[in-house]
């Protein structure tokens, strides 16, 4: 007899039923392929944001009524499968009566159970199961569905990212360690949550004993939240790098809690060396260099000259980009007034064919005033998008960065003349305290411009396709 089988530990009588406990069997069977459907939901929605950028309004407030069906029609479905289709029937407790009684020790009216049973049979012929053919379809439509949806968004998007991306250097480095973890994510769920379901529908089929597979699909499935997310942070050296510095942030405060803490246990000269001679070491662990601050921020202000230029070239009204604006206020475009002055002179100055003229001169005005702010509109909202953004909040927080530097700089320069002319153990310790503070701030502030000067790499080669649209 070909079946599959789940089951949940009932109480110790079997003159008590419990209905909440065959209700929980189903409704962990329903969450799998709610789990299921979420994934595929997952990949649609990265699918359309790298590729198709306008459908992103389907996930908009109004339209989340629409996934939230989806998961209840999954839900309803999946349950009406278990609570109906994989009802417990006589012949699959005469089977798995020996199996529970040998393996688990239990007895079947103790357990509360749901499966499939594929067929039963006879001495004459083998009689298929209805039931259960009806729910392999149902469950074989859902699954081909959430899979094909996961594979077609996963390779769609790994292919537009590969193609429309240039590459160069870091970036080359930083785009081939994303397409890696995209296409590590978008196996996951098929190796560790499609696949082993599958398995444990197909294997009965052909009368052999999934019993080892149902222990491996349980840990397997269970570890897919996990996995996701680890393969994102150990592949992509960035967050990757991020993790580690978080913890060694977390080390280096903690050898200078304990080094704080042995201020006191320690004579003068040693107490210089753990409380200067140690911070100094984290100082230089920066290796900040001033002359890439100086380079990075005179690739600042060459973005910004030729934002200045270009945006000049599209807006020659110097009082709207004193607004820091590109496009004139409805009514003050140049062209459009022009276009209804002459409109106007066609309708109350002239007449008969000069009248004509000026109309045709009008309209000729209304649309070089559509066709100006159409440009003025698509060079700030595509063609210098990511130019201008860096000019903006990137060159205020470069600016403001390299602000704490030069003030943390002066503040440790003070603290440090200060730890040394110390001259008792609570002095020193309180002293100590604010040197260090300095150090971590110092370098917490020196690691955030040194990841704008290593994105440098990257961000060149995106503001040159940006001047190759312009």
């Amino acid at each position: 007899m070909g079946k599959f089988t789940s089951f949940f530990q009932r109480g110790p009588t079997s003159l008590e039923y419990d209905p909440w406990k065959h209700y929980l069997v189903c409704m962990y069977s329903t969450s799998l392929g709610i789990l299921m459907y979420l994934i595929s939901v997952q990949f649609f929605y990265r699918f359309c944001l790298i590729c198709r950028p306008a459908w992103m309004r389907f996930f908009a407030k109004k339209y989340l009524l629409i996934w939230y069906f989806g998961i209840l029609f999954v839900g309803i479905n999946w349950m009406f499968l278990v609570r109906i289709l994989a009802d417990r029937t006589p012949e699959m407790e005469e089977a798995m009566r020996e199996t529970l009684d040998i393996e688990f020790h239990v007895n079947i009216s103790d357990v509360e159970l749901i499966g499939i049973q594929f067929f039963t049979k006879n001495e004459e012929s083998i009689v298929w199961n209805r039931n259960t053919l009806l729910l392999i379809l149902n469950v074989a439509i859902l699954m081909s569905i959430f899979c094909c949806t996961t594979l077609y968004c996963a390779v769609k998007t790994y292919r537009h990212s590969k193609s429309k991306l240039e590459t160069s250097g870091y970036q080359d480095k930083f785009n081939s360690q994303i397409f890696i973890a995209l296409v590590t994510q978008a196996f996951i769920p098929l190796i560790f949550m499609f696949l082993p379901i599958t398995l444990l529908i197909i294997i009965p089929l052909f009368d052999l004993s999934p019993k080892f597979l149902v222990q491996v699909s349980a840990i397997s499935i269970s570890s897919y939240p996990i996995l996701d997310p680890l393969a994102v942070l150990i592949i992509v050296s960035s967050y990757r790098n991020c993790l580690l510095e978080k913890t060694s942030s977390t080390n280096q405060k903690n050898e200078s809690d304990d080094a704080a803490d042995a201020v006191a246990k320690t004579g003068l000269v040693n107490r210089i060396y753990v409380n200067v001679g140690k911070k100094v070491g984290l100082v230089e662990w920066t290796k900040l260099e001033p002359r890439n601050i100086d380079k990075l921020i005179s690739y600042h202000n060459i973005i910004y000259k030729i934002v200045d230029a270009v945006e000049l070239q599209v807006q020659y009204v110097p009082k709207v980009l004193a607004k820091k604006e590109v496009i004139c206020e409805p009514g003050h475009n140049q062209w459009e007034l022009l276009g209804g002055w002459l409109n106007y002179l066609s309708q109350v100055q002239y007449q008969g064919p000069q009248s004509n003229i000026l109309v045709r001169y009008s309209k000729a005005c209304g649309k070089i005033s559509i066709k100006e702010t159409h440009i003025q509109k698509r060079t700030r909202s595509h063609l210098i998008k990511k130019m201008r953004m860096y000019t903006g909040d990137e060159s205020e927080e470069l600016n403001y960065k390299v602000d704490q530097l030069r003030t943390l700089i002066s503040g440790i320069d003070e603290h440090r003349n200060k730890l040394k002319s110390a001259k008792t153990v609570d002095e020193l310790r309180r002293r100590g305290e604010v040197y260090g503070r300095l150090i971590r701030g110092f370098n917490d502030c020196a690691n955030d411009v040194q990841g704008m000067i290593d994105e440098v790499a990257m961000v060149v080669s995106i503001h040159q396709n940006e001047l190759l649209k312009v």
